[in-house]
């Protein structure tokens, strides 16, 4: 018994080769947009930080978020802290000497 065929035109798909093209080339994009997104939002952040936009007052340790403690100053007991854009400084007591961190001497007391 033989079964009966009968021809028909069969035309090239690229369907599935374009779409597997379509889909790798959408995934390569997606993930350059991820990693330029990440790069962007941390070139934001360090120009408000550098621009002073965002300032941590190190002089003030108790008000300082958890996350930058570590910025905290290293003044001295018998220093002055001052804060500045992005940074800090430290300048000894009137008696003492050093440069800031570190200070030196006593407090006399002047009789006039």
């Amino acid at each position: 018994m033989t079964t009966p065929t009968a021809q028909t035109q069969r035309a090239h798909s690229t369907a599935p080769v374009s779409m597997g093209i379509l889909e790798m080339e959408l995934t390569a994009l997606v993930s350059h947009y991820h990693s330029l997104e990440k790069n962007i939002n941390l070139a934001f952040l360090m120009l408000f930080f550098f621009l002073g936009l965002i300032d941590v007052n190190e002089c003030e340790p108790d008000e300082i978020n958890e996350a930058y403690k570590y910025l905290a100053h290293n003044c001295h007991d018998d220093s002055n802290c001052t804060n500045s854009k992005g940074s800090f400084y430290c300048t000894c007591l009137v008696g003492f000497s050093g440069d800031g961190v570190f200070c030196t001497g006593k407090l006399t007391k002047i009789e006039h």
